[in-house]
């Protein structure tokens, strides 16, 4: 039902800004790969930089989703004059794919922006730094706190799926039961 939404919208907006269109290529790429269809995120993806170059939250999706040495050179292009956290994260993990410790420096770099935005705005960074400390830099303490807090936030499927996993990450019997 969201699919035919998503291509009922596309012809509706008449406007000149990019913004919009590759804001819903985004989203709808999102939902493909929620839904485990690569090669449609993939392309939805691409499709949104297409229209906006330096859209890098798209970026940041679709750079897993291509080989490693491609991910890293759309990371290196999009990101580049970006503090964010999520591209240093996703450059760093492709990077060390490629070879050992080469992407450590951008995983620093990455935590320690997380970490100040975790004390500026927790509420909205706790999703993506809780799941960048279970599955980057395994803190389970700061994994489960943020989870906590994501799930007082905003309580929906996403956010128990990070809080059973940072719970399970910290051996938090308790929270992960209540959860």
């Amino acid at each position: 039902a969201a699919e035919k939404i998503f291509v009922q919208a596309e012809p509706l907006y008449r406007s000149v800004s990019p913004f919009p269109l590759a804001h819903l290529y985004f989203a709808r790429g999102q939902m493909f790969e929620k839904a485990g269809d690569l090669a449609s995120a993939t392309a939805l993806y691409q499709a949104a930089l297409k229209r906006l170059p330096e859209h890098a939250h798209a970026a940041v999706h679709l750079a897993p989703l291509l080989p490693p040495s491609e991910g890293i050179a759309l990371l290196d292009r999009v990101a580049a004059g970006t503090d964010s956290a999520d591209g240093f994260a996703q450059r760093g993990v492709l990077a060390n794919i490629v070879a050992k410790g080469q992407g450590d420096a951008d995983l620093s770099k990455a935590q320690q922006l997380y970490d100040e935005a975790m004390n500026r705005h927790p509420k909205a960074f706790a999703d993506h730094a809780g799941w960048f400390y279970v599955n980057v830099v395994v803190e389970p303490r700061k994994a489960l706190a943020a989870a906590k807090l994501h799930v007082a936030t905003r309580k929906t499927s996403a956010s128990l799926e990070l809080l059973l996993a940072a719970a399970e990450l910290a051996k938090a019997d308790t929270e992960l039961c209540a959860a």
